[in-house]
């Protein structure tokens, strides 16, 4: 990770909503977090807590509500046009499914180097020929250039979707759970890829996932989202010792289980999440007080590099 204090990515009091008038719901409440340049960030959370709306934010797939992301200190939160274009050379991004990014139509070798015709940075004389280094680079047989992806399988596929995506050597690549629909051993594959990609080409990411274990491994910090909010952004190698918020731990327990401290029963407590009021871990907290009801708590350092959402830090 670079020694420059400034971040590569600053999201700030971003709010986005889905639907209008008495249908409107909010999906992102005021979450700010940034990314330092080589950075590899975690951002994890259930499914529904807003992950992928994050990502859909920072790559203008859906509007903003309110709230700046900036990108190496400019604000993008607007940008359209041959700006927003631009701005697609620095940041790419690779999907859950391969599917939903790969034409079925275009054979393999010309998918991967479309992003760098769009862009001019490869002669088509010499795409034939930049399409087998990536292919190369990716682990996979040169002769899949002249191949349509149905012919390949998931892990193979994904493995294509990563080599169009960091073909231009974008500063930002985020990663939308790129490994949660393949086997165990794709999945180690595709994570020793990322890694070695940080390490040739000092690459950012945003790795996206519910699978914890998986980032605490490959990711330097942790952001942990819960419907929408930031309760907890703490460095990965403090992640089992110094996790604080309720929520992080019954992550954490789900994941690790026994190995350990198990984490406390989650408690219930009807319709308080419809409130707008109070924590929005209030109904299964198990160490919730009367004033978690009532009062929003805000996103407070209480150690270097670490963050925490909770009335519990005053304690």
């Amino acid at each position: 990770m670079s020694d420059n204090n400034a971040p590569l990515l600053e999201i700030k009091d971003l709010v986005v909503s889905f639907g209008t008038g008495r249908r409107k719901k909010e999906v992102l409440h005021r979450i700010s977090f940034d990314i330092k340049e080589g950075e590899c960030l975690g951002l994890v959370g259930e499914s529904g807590s807003g992950k992928s709306t994050v990502s859909n934010a920072v790559m203008h797939f859906i509007p903003v509500e309110a709230g700046r992301i900036l990108f190496r200190g400019q604000d993008i939160t607007a940008l359209h046009g041959k700006k927003l274009r631009q701005m697609y050379r620095d940041i790419q991004m690779v999907f859950q499914s391969p599917d939903e990014s790969i034409s079925p139509h275009m054979k393999i070798g010309r998918y991967i180097t479309e992003v760098c015709e769009n862009f001019s940075l490869t002669r088509s004389a010499d795409r034939a020929v930049k399409a087998r280094e990536l292919l190369r680079a990716m682990g996979l047989d040169e002769a899949y250039a002249d191949r349509y992806p149905a012919f390949l399988s998931g892990g193979e596929r994904q493995r294509v979707a990563i080599a169009r995506a960091v073909s231009v050597l974008p500063s930002l690549l985020i990663c939308d759970e790129p490994t949660s629909a393949l086997d165990v051993s794709v999945q180690a594959l595709i994570v020793e890829l990322l890694r070695r990609l940080q390490r040739e080409h000092g690459m950012t990411y945003l790795f996206i996932s519910h699978d914890l274990p998986l980032v605490s491994h490959l990711c330097q910090r942790v952001v942990i989202l819960y419907q929408g909010e930031i309760v907890e952004i703490l460095p990965s190698t403090h992640l089992a010792q110094e996790a604080r918020h309720p929520y992080t731990k019954k992550l954490l327990s789900a994941a690790f289980g026994s190995a350990m401290e198990k984490a406390p029963a989650m408690a219930s407590l009807p319709d308080c999440n419809r409130t707008p009021d109070g924590c929005a871990f209030k109904s299964e907290c198990p160490c919730r007080e009367e004033r978690c009801l009532r009062e929003r708590p805000e996103l407070a350092c209480i150690a270097p590099e670490h963050q925490l959402a909770c009335f519990l830090a005053e304690k």
